[in-house]
């Protein structure tokens, strides 16, 4: 597969490759004041103590809210190296030039044919699939 580096079981551009920039400048110190200007606004003169403590709460509930965002992005990559490795989808090459060297040529052009349903099945699943196809058409001819 593209991009995976084997030596190292892991991917040159990983699936939501950016999902760490959000992070970078989200800090979690409490003597941090909340910053009340944006973009030229000018700041209140005066604020409460209520206000000021609203204000930090907000912005602790969406900074938890941004970290939980991130993990459920590092869960979805998570599943997806899974999910890869386990259909045995890193070696697509391997695959297919094993099919070719094994099998006959009716064969593989039922194996082209349900080559769609291979995500379906898992790899063992799926030799044991091609096998007792392979017996079967034996058996037919």
């Amino acid at each position: 597969m593209a991009g995976y580096q084997a030596a190292r079981g892991e991917f040159i551009v990983d699936f939501d490759n950016y999902a760490e920039v959000d992070l970078r400048e989200l800090s979690f110190d409490s003597d941090a004041e909340p910053d009340c200007a944006e973009d030229g606004e000018e700041e209140p003169d005066v604020l409460t103590a209520a206000d000021t403590e609203e204000t930090r709460n907000l912005l602790l509930e969406l900074k938890v809210a941004v970290a939980d965002i991130y993990l459920n992005r590092q869960q979805e990559r998570h599943r997806r190296h899974k999910l890869i490795k386990q259909y045995g989808l890193v070696n697509v090459r391997k695959f297919m030039a094993l099919e070719h060297k094994f099998y006959g040529r009716t064969l593989r052009l039922c194996t082209e044919r349900l080559r769609p349903f291979t995500r379906l099945l898992r790899p063992i699943a799926y030799d044991l699939f091609i096998e007792a196809l392979h017996c079967t058409l034996l058996k037919l001819h």
